[in-house]
């Protein structure tokens, strides 16, 4: 089964506002994530493999390991 990455993407932030979360820095954090996914022509969520996001983390260095963790999260 495969799934639009923005869809997927969409629900899971309407899922977590509707718990009473605000996700704002998530929010900005998986705009990076769609948009790093879009230059590399994936469209659906199994196209996000664990080298594609390896590729991302390694795209967004972070000078502190809280920051690279936050990114992770």
């Amino acid at each position: 089964m495969t799934a639009d990455l923005q869809a997927c993407i969409d629900g899971f932030l309407a899922h977590q506002r509707a718990l009473g979360r605000k996700y704002r820095s998530e929010q900005a954090t998986l705009r990076l994530l769609t948009r790093f996914a879009t230059e590399r022509e994936i469209t659906d969520i199994a196209g996000l493999t664990a080298g594609i996001l390896d590729e991302f983390f390694a795209s967004r260095p972070r000078p502190r390991a809280r920051s690279f963790n936050q990114l992770v999260g």
